[in-house]
């Protein structure tokens, strides 16, 4: 397998078996083209990270942003997408919450944000589920 640096990115997600940007946007267009929420996938390439597709707009300029943060030397570093298993009082069922972000500060502290266009009353139970259990306050921008 060639090097990902001596192909294009494109080329490489072809040849790993990701979807390419454009095999994305056809089945955004099959799709109707739009989200339930209005939201639209968006490529980043970021440096720590690496490329991904970010559910909106709005998670890939936070991405960009801790991003920026990182390089000035504010924060260690940065994993999106951190899934945290909740258990329900009535119900026996596992479910899950995806954080967005999940950011340690050069502190050492940890942050948890999630990039909202707005709270639905899913999310609201599940934040106060994971606040509950794990004593977190996930952060909304």
């Amino acid at each position: 397998m060639p090097r990902p640096d001596s192909i294009s990115l494109e080329e490489y997600r072809r040849l790993v078996g990701l979807p390419t940007s454009e095999q994305v946007d056809d089945q955004d267009r099959q799709s109707g083209g739009r989200s339930k929420y209005g939201n639209r996938r968006v490529f980043y390439e970021s440096p720590l990270i690496g490329g991904r597709y970010y559910d909106s707009v709005r998670e890939a300029k936070v991405a960009e942003s801790l991003d920026r943060q990182w390089s000035a030397g504010g924060i260690r570093y940065w994993l999106p997408q951190v899934p945290l298993p909740l258990r329900a009082r009535s119900d026996a069922r596992q479910r899950t919450m995806r954080v967005d972000f999940m950011v340690v500060t050069d502190e050492g502290k940890v942050r948890w944000i999630d990039a909202k266009g707005f709270v639905t009353p899913e999310w609201s139970l599940k934040r106060d589920l994971v606040r509950e259990q794990y004593g977190i306050w996930i952060e909304t921008v």
